[in-house]
């Protein structure tokens, strides 16, 4: 093969301090799932994403297509996480309209 040959991983490990926060979010949106019978489905997929992508080692179309639900767990994490923050009385800059 002849040319550049360019990474296709969409997360490099190696350079993204992003990823522990991707990686956290996940992790804390799958603690989330396992406490909500409904929600625990969504684990399904996060396995078979993690064994198919450890028999192919890591083949990069794997895990774009369980992309989506790695997303929603994710997103179950930051809506926890925004629930503990309390909201200021004003925001500031924002008008009242007095």
């Amino acid at each position: 093969v002849r040319g550049t040959r360019r990474s296709v991983d969409q997360i490099d490990l190696g350079t993204s301090w992003l990823t522990l926060v991707h990686l956290g979010l996940a992790v804390l949106g799958a603690v989330l799932a396992c406490r909500n019978c409904w929600s625990i489905l969504l684990l399904g997929p996060v396995a078979t994403m993690l064994v198919s992508s450890a028999l192919f080692f890591g083949y990069v179309r794997l895990g774009v297509a369980y992309l989506p639900v790695v997303w929603i767990l994710q997103a179950m994490a930051i809506d926890r996480l925004l629930q503990r923050v309390q909201p200021g009385r004003e925001l500031v800059g924002r008008s009242t309209g007095r």
